[in-house]
């Protein structure tokens, strides 16, 4: 008999522990989901990127013209953490060429700063 009631209060003691922890957990993600969140929508707009596609139609000093196929023309700054890719290799800023299409890459919260030039190849 004995043995039974100890059995029998492990078994109790167990399944109380196991409720008070289910319990806090349950609460603890209702406090934390009725917690109002908020975005910062200026970080948010800092890591978006913008693309603009087009035909390269000048190269002044440290910037790049271009022109998409819909008629718009965008000049954007040639910054000295632009990244220059012809077919996934890194090329510096000489290799860009009047003619050729790109794809060029900002930030949203910079539109004017290249981020990246992709030469996708000779105007077709």
């Amino acid at each position: 008999m004995h043995v039974l009631h100890t059995r029998s209060f492990g078994q109790v003691a167990i399944a109380s522990a196991l409720s008070l922890g289910l319990a806090a957990g349950a609460m603890s993600v209702a406090s934390a989901s009725s917690t109002p969140t908020t975005t910062n929508h200026a970080s948010v707009k800092a890591h978006t990127s913008v693309a603009f596609q087009g035909v390269v139609t000048s190269l002044p000093t440290g910037s790049i013209m271009v022109l998409n196929a819909k008629g718009t023309s965008k000049t954007f700054t040639i910054a000295a953490t632009t990244t220059i890719l012809r077919a996934s290799n890194v090329k510096n800023a000489s290799t860009l060429a009047v003619g050729e299409r790109v794809m060029v890459r900002a930030l949203a919260s910079t539109p004017t700063v290249a981020t990246s030039v992709n030469i996708l190849g000779a105007k077709k």
